[in-house]
């Protein structure tokens, strides 16, 4: 029976300068063009902004916005790259509106196999309420990262989320994942990089990793 691992990771609150994207349209400049999912691009539907942001002299339109609903919403893109291990940054804003579920902390196991279509065996691993994740799907090493994250509610403030994934196997297809739990109003994303990691000598001398938590399941 082939193994499943599901890395958890703690958010890493460093910034990657790196300029050689791996993903497609990152920057969003083409709307949705190279993802899937639930977003939709701001410049072609300006009605779905933030309500409190329509009374700006100059609204923005740049990024994709994702609605909230009943069920953990995502967007995701296929990618290949020769790097064994990557740093991803995400630039986010959220609706004044936004709120997430207060339902009891979500399955691991039953929440990925919604959002990756993979069936798991049972795990004992929870995701935190009012959590949103990032997800690197890695077939060839049949390993699915997540990492959680918890916003600043309420503001309107761009918000950056950032971490690294290690131990993925060179040249094969993978799927990165951004999801977000059952709730209500918007999130905006402005901008998605996943880049090379960087070497500890590279790393701001700030930085502040956070220790790495790793759960195995069966694929079934």
């Amino acid at each position: 029976m082939k193994k499943l691992v599901l890395i958890l990771l703690i958010g890493c609150p460093f910034s990657s300068s790196r300029a050689n994207d791996i993903l497609a349209n990152g920057d969003f400049s083409q709307g949705v063009a190279h993802w899937k999912g639930d977003a939709k691009s701001l410049s072609t539907d300006p009605d779905l902004m933030d309500p409190a942001a329509r009374n700006d002299t100059t609204p923005s339109l740049a990024g994709i916005l994702i609605p909230m609903q009943s069920r953990w919403a995502k967007i995701s893109q296929v990618f290949n790259t020769k790097e064994t291990a990557l740093d991803f940054t995400i630039t986010y804003k959220t609706s004044s509106d936004v709120a997430f579920s207060d339902a009891s902390a979500f399955p691991v196991t039953k929440t990925l196999q919604s959002l990756i279509g993979i069936p798991f065996q049972n795990s004992s691993e929870t995701i935190a309420p009012k959590s949103w994740l990032v997800i690197l799907m890695d077939p060839a090493s049949r390993t699915a990262t997540y990492i959680p994250f918890q916003p600043t509610l309420g503001s309107r403030d761009p918000q950056t989320a950032t971490g690294s994934i290690p131990k993925l196997v060179a040249h094969e297809e993978k799927t990165f994942y951004i999801a977000f739990p059952p709730g209500q109003g918007t999130v905006t994303l402005l901008k998605v990089m996943l880049t090379p990691t960087q070497s500890t000598m590279e790393k701001s001398p700030n930085s502040d990793t956070s220790p790495i938590q790793r759960a195995e399941n069966s694929l079934q």
